[in-house]
């Protein structure tokens, strides 16, 4: 306990409770094949590139998760061999409980796992950014004044006016105009509108990149990365500190969520998907 209250007061914001001992158990089983063959033979180490920027169609186990699971069904064993024993031999009750409350400890950190190697479906192949910058959606001879919302290397989301409904649907070209934080000879990006909605406050625009020059290249690594702002509070909003007892029953509650999604995936009662999968990717499912 005093292990965890000074860790929490030192790195609180960025390290909450239990998550790190779940990253190096993952890590353990994932890297253990790659130690054994370093020592086997140290002169011959080999690296492997994992996928980066894939996409996952389908909800299912990952080709790493095998372990996982066996190691998962040994403690449940284990769990249930400490009841059987207390029932057994009462007299060694004090003994077998310790030991068993440390296994169910064990069990709850592998079972946690079990949601990690269970990959759910995803078609975005990159990671958006929350914005609020204003922008303009220039279609035909229609020029409707917008707002991104949020970015990313393959398109935007914008916020327009539900006025502007009848005249925005999906499949839509058009070209969104902004102004860049370096000084670039190109303001103009053709865009494709993929999905029309609406929330609170308007009408919400979907919409990919159609990239056709290297100066479109430059427009969208100025809306993804030039202001350090927009990523500097996407760290500070991942940033609590939400304390030991709390972070405690937070873990405990995902652990036991993440423990039914994966078994669930195992027995094939979550697939969902279109198309055959990419290649996981666990470090990403980690963090």
């Amino acid at each position: 306990m005093v292990n965890f209250m000074m860790q929490n007061y030192l790195y609180g914001r960025y390290r909450w409770p239990w998550i790190s001992d779940l990253y190096e158990y993952i890590q353990t089983i994932y890297l253990l094949p790659a130690i054994l063959s370093v020592i086997a033979n140290p002169k011959k180490p080999t690296f492997k590139v994992t996928s980066k920027g894939g996409s996952m169609h389908e909800s299912r186990v990952s080709e790493l998760g095998t372990p996982y699971f066996i190691i998962f069904g040994i403690l449940l064993l284990g769990v249930i061999a400490t009841g059987i024993r207390v029932w057994l031999e009462p007299y060694k009750a004090d003994l077998t409980l310790v030991t068993g409350a440390w296994n169910l400890l064990n069990l709850v950190i592998a079972g946690c796992a079990l949601g990690v190697v269970s990959e759910r479906a995803s078609r975005r192949l990159s990671h958006r950014v929350r914005m609020d910058r204003p922008c303009r959606f220039v279609m035909g001879d229609d020029i409707i004044e917008a707002s991104m919302r949020d970015i990313s290397v393959g398109g935007a989301r914008l916020h327009v006016s539900p006025s502007n409904e009848a005249k925005l649907k999906k499949g839509a070209m058009g070209i969104l105009e902004f102004m860049p934080h370096a000084d670039l000879p190109m303001q103009k990006m053709p865009v494709e509108i993929r999905k029309v909605g609406m929330d609170d406050k308007g009408l919400l625009l979907g919409c990919r990149f159609l990239i056709d020059s290297p100066e479109h290249h430059s427009l969208v690594a100025d809306l993804v990365f030039a202001d350090a702002d927009q990523w500097t509070k996407f760290q500070k909003r991942r940033h609590q500190d939400i304390g030991v007892l709390r972070g405690t029953l937070w873990f405990f509650m995902v652990s036991l969520y993440q423990t039914g999604r994966g078994l669930s995936y195992f027995l094939g009662l979550q697939r969902i998907g279109m198309s055959k999968p990419t290649v996981p990717n666990v470090a990403s499912a980690v963090k």
